[in-house]
């Protein structure tokens, strides 16, 4: 299976943009012939500054949602092997995370 483009990513505000052209690339800062890293995202035009900057921040922590995400869901399992009754059942929410995590990973 494919994985993402593995994180950190990055909230840019590409030089010349005021606002609402905001890109998410695998490195910060420019080069010499352009910009660094890989774009992953644009939010061109998608909303006003505001709305478009807290977009681009979330698209950014992408990457580290998932893995903060995927360890607690791990620690969670771990708790249970350790012989300490924690039951999905009795916790929706770690339903809903692992249902996230599996809306990521499946092909």
């Amino acid at each position: 299976m494919t994985q993402h483009t593995p994180g950190p990513w990055y909230s840019w505000l590409p030089n010349g943009c005021d606002s609402g052209c905001r890109t998410i690339r695998t490195e910060k800062g420019r080069t010499q012939g352009g910009y660094r890293g890989t774009e992953i995202a644009s939010t061109f035009g998608l909303a006003d500054d505001d709305e478009d900057a807290a977009n681009a921040r979330l698209l950014a922590a992408a990457p580290d949602l998932l893995a903060a995400l995927e360890q607690l869901c791990d620690a969670c399992d771990q708790h249970a092997q350790d012989g300490n009754p924690f039951r999905d059942a009795r916790y929706p929410q770690m339903e809903k995370a692992r249902v996230t995590i599996a809306k990521v990973r499946k092909p």
